[in-house]
């Protein structure tokens, strides 16, 4: 154990090449071998001599190039000289991070946004396979799962390294490392051993998503909030998914993207929500990853072959990447597009969120007003529809009708004419649709124009 300690901590992440190089990359000409304490260190885990490189290169070597593609605002990200793969990159404080495999072993790289590398150190290639997670809470954060260490690196190049106990998966949520042991999943920070959480799995429940005040598990395809007491409590709809900083609403082919950083909604189209930034959204699309600044009405889709992962996003851009390699695209580069949204403030229902903009886009594809308030008129009585998964549902399926009844459309739970119950009713300025039970929808609108034809 001793041993695999003193190799874990020869991960160096301020590291110059040679002298000349040392003021470029702020780093000092000699490095220097002694850690004082730092948070979660064993006197044991600080031994042991600081990996040098000694890769004769000029300054310019440890630069990130951009290579421009066909595609406009697009850059292929080449690592810099000497790198033989790149096994991970991702982004955050305003740094590109690359874990890269070079003759002297495994490396972490920083460099600033212009691609100038400012660290550089070797993380001992006697590590079994360490995997670079991404960024969040201020640190890049690699796992070895051979050693079960954990290795955290700022911005400056600083990091902190940890030796946990042996866990069956890792991986990061919005604070730090999620690790799973059977059914029981600890919490931890970058820069702290104990965990700050953890939550026991009741029996049939898997783990979605969660910090250290509460997680969302499922079952049976609905999720339900966790505290870290093992109280249950609510429920999502199935129709929702989730996601760091946000819900993706589906139905019937017809997707929502709510943003609760950014506290807006705007229509998806893709498979699946990736992330969501303080002015952005990342989608998974058969196509390939489809970017979104709503306030500012752009997207774009970035076509490439096989898995697509996002890799952050960055001062000018955004970090992804395919079986094609590593790709950079400047936001720079996109172009408005129709992109209805709906803001909100307070912690409401995503659902309801996704509901509400499905009845501004079909008052859009209809030109008249669709709405699910309560109305009276005359020996008319609508009860309006406001539960979110039947009205999302249903608005899901009314956009993919090819035609529906003229004028104000309104979304009943219950519609009674002169006291008798009925699935729909028109009169010159309105049609009135029961969508208690959405799968009738389509069935209920075709006997309403067969009625119509009949005369």
């Amino acid at each position: 154990m001793k041993k695999i300690c003193v190799l874990l901590m020869a991960l160096l992440l301020l590291t110059g090449c040679s002298g000349n190089l040392s003021g470029a990359l702020n780093v000092p000409d000699s490095p220097d071998g002694e850690f004082g304490d730092r948070p979660g260190y064993r006197p044991t885990e600080v031994s042991g001599t600081l990996s040098e490189e000694e890769i004769p290169v000029t300054p310019s070597g440890r630069n990130m190039a951009f290579e421009p593609t066909a595609e406009s605002g697009l850059y292929r990200v080449l690592t810099r000289t000497g790198d033989l793969e790149v096994l991970g990159m991702t982004y955050g404080d305003g740094r590109f991070f690359a874990m890269t495999r070079r003759e002297s072993g495994i490396a972490v790289t920083g460099y600033d946004d212009n691609g100038t590398g400012v660290f550089a150190g070797l993380i001992n290639e006697e590590l079994e396979d360490p995997v670079l997670l991404g960024f969040t809470a201020g640190f890049a954060c690699i796992y070895a799962p051979g050693q079960n260490a954990t290795l955290a690196c700022r911005a400056n190049g600083t990091y902190v390294q940890l030796i946990h106990e042996p866990a069956e998966e890792v991986w990061l949520y919005d604070g730090g490392y999620a690790m799973r042991r059977g059914n029981v999943i600890s919490l931890c920070l970058p820069n702290e051993k104990e965990p700050v959480a953890t939550y026991t799995l009741p029996e049939g429940y898997a783990w979605v998503q969660g910090n250290q005040t509460g997680a969302w598990v499922e079952k049976e395809g609905k999720l339900h909030l966790l505290s870290a007491d093992g109280k249950l409590s609510g429920g999502l709809s199935p129709l929702l998914t989730v996601t760091e900083n946000g819900y993706y609403c589906q139905a019937n082919g017809t997707s929502v993207v709510v943003n609760t950083l950014q506290g807006m909604a705007h229509p998806g189209a893709g498979e699946a929500l990736l992330a969501c930034g303080k002015d952005c959204s990342a989608e998974k699309t058969p196509e390939g990853l489809r970017l979104v600044l709503p306030a500012e009405g752009k997207a774009v889709t970035l076509t490439g072959k096989g898995e697509v992962t996002f890799g952050g996003r960055t001062k000018k851009g955004f970090l992804y990447h395919t079986d094609e390699g590593w790709f950079w695209f400047a936001t720079s580069a996109m172009t408005p597009a129709t992109l209805p949204v709906v803001s909100f403030t307070s912690l409401e229902d995503p659902l309801a969120m996704g509901a509400k903009l499905l009845l501004s886009v079909l008052e859009g594809k209809k030109n008249e007003k669709v709405c699910n308030d309560d109305h009276a008129y005359g020996t008319v009585v609508a009860t309006g529809e406001t539960d979110p998964a039947t009205l999302y549902t249903a608005l899901s399926l009314l956009l993919a009708e090819y035609e529906l009844p003229e004028g104000e459309l309104y979304l009943c739970h219950a519609i009674t004419v002169d006291g008798e119950a009925v699935r729909y009713h028109k009169t010159p300025m309105r049609f009135y649709l029961d969508i208690s039970d959405p799968e009738e929808v389509h069935t209920i609108i075709q006997d309403y124009f067969f009625s119509e034809a009949k005369g």
